[in-house]
This record gives structure tokens, C-alpha cells and sequence, in this order.
């Protein structure tokens, strides 16, 4: 018959006849939790006025980007009147031929000067290539930057 005491020393000899690493310090495990990012500047625009795109960029590696319109300008006077800029992200299914609306793509629709709240987030299946459009409606002038922040998980 196998008593408790027998079970209680067998367990304890294999624990001490392993080998336990020692955790790494918790500084070291959020740096191997953190994922890597990258910022890019996606577009950088100075007084538009007509519709227009980017050229294409690799996105390949990522898996996540959050993206940031900055307008350091807008002038829309007489028949502007409820002007905006239409600022869209658009992918691409072979390496930018073709291009198509990315799927939450439609970012806000700017409409004056200053930074356009919230960012548009995108987790997931970014394709391989990008690139931003732009549509303008009812003339106004405007200046902006498309930032992004690309992450690899």
C-alpha cells in the first residue's frame, strides 16, 4: 500500500531533481511583450485642391497600424461652403495595380484645420500595399499629413 508520506517524497524529489530556470525580471518581459512599431509619413500634402492619391508603400510586414490626419491648413471661402477632404486608405491585391477601399478605410471626412479625432485603427489583414486617396468636394484648399504607426506582433 502507498501512504501519503511515500507520495509527499516522491513529489518532492522530482521537484528538486528539476531544473527550474528563474523568471526573467519583469523589465525583461514587457520588452519581449512589446511590439515593434515603425512610424511612416503616408502623405504629406500642401494646398490641394483636386482630387489625388500617393504613391503605392509596403505594408507587408505588419500587422496593426493606427493612422493620424494633421491639417496645418484649410481656406474655403465663397461657393466652398461645406467643403471637405475625403481621406481614404486604399489597398492593394497586386503590389499596386489595382487598388481598393481598405475595409474600415473611410477615414473622417476633414473640414477644417487641426487634428482629426479619432485615429483610424486597422488590426489584422493589411495586405501588402497601400496607399492613400484623397477627394475633394467643393473646392477648399487644404494642407495635411497622413501619419501611421505600423506595428509587428
Amino acid at each position: 500500500m502507498i501512504t501519503k508520506l511515500a507520495v509527499r517524497g516522491a513529489l518532492l524529489a522530482l521537484l528538486g531533481a528539476a531544473a527550474i530556470a528563474p523568471a526573467p525580471p519583469v523589465e525583461a518581459q514587457v520588452r519581449l511583450l512589446a511590439p515593434a512599431s515603425t512610424r511612416i509619413t503616408l502623405a504629406d500634402q500642401s494646398n490641394v485642391t483636386a482630387n489625388g492619391n500617393t504613391g503605392a508603400f509596403n505594408v507587408a510586414p505588419y500587422t496593426e497600424a493606427t493612422v493620424y490626419i494633421n491639417v496645418s491648413s484649410w481656406e474655403c471661402s465663397g461657393s466652398c461652403s461645406g467643403g471637405q477632404v475625403q481621406i481614404k486608405i486604399e489597398s492593394s491585391d497586386d503590389g499596386g495595380t489595382t487598388f481598393y477601399q481598405h475595409p474600415g478605410g473611410n477615414l473622417l471626412p476633414v473640414s477644417q484645420s487641426g487634428k482629426v479625432e479619432p485615429p483610424g485603427t486597422f488590426v489584422g489583414a493589411l495586405g501588402d500595399t497601400w496607399r492613400v486617396r484623397w477627394t475633394v468636394t467643393s473646392s477648399p484648399t487644404a494642407s495635411f499629413t497622413v501619419k501611421a504607426i505600423f506595428k509587428t506582433f
